[in-house]
């Protein structure tokens, strides 16, 4: 607390405290500044390597395009196909062929006529 050079008791007069403030104050705005400025030099840092980052994301991709089509040139073309129709055969070998159980029902022969399927038996109230 100040005296009061007016009228010399211990309290703060608003005439001779105009122009002062108090040191904490001013602390307070130049951490502030401080604070506005870092970040400020941060985010330009942020934006510079997120620029560096896609420039070199593209020059990596044009490298890998380019050695890609370099082994693709150096490739000797694909042998042509003999087959008369065009279409080329492509054999698929599968798992082996399990035989058919005893109680399988035997094949249907071309030609012939299909099974005649056994009427079922209902069982139950016939409620439904």
């Amino acid at each position: 607390m100040r005296y009061c050079p007016d009228c010399g008791t211990g309290h703060e007069c608003e005439a001779a405290t105009e122009g002062r403030t108090d040191p904490a104050v001013e602390i307070a705005r130049i951490n502030a500044k401080r604070d506005v400025e870092i970040a400020r030099m941060e985010y330009r840092e942020a934006m510079e390597l997120a620029a560096v980052e896609a420039d070199t994301a593209v020059v990596v991709t044009e490298l890998e395009t380019a050695a890609d089509v370099a082994v693709a040139e150096e490739m000797p073309p694909p042998p042509a196909d003999d087959s008369e129709d065009d279409n080329q055969s492509i054999i698929v070998e599968g798992p082996p062929a399990e035989a058919a159980p005893e109680d399988a029902p035997p094949p249907v022969e071309e030609g012939s006529e299909p099974p005649v399927p056994v009427a079922k038996r209902k069982s139950g109230l016939g409620a439904w």
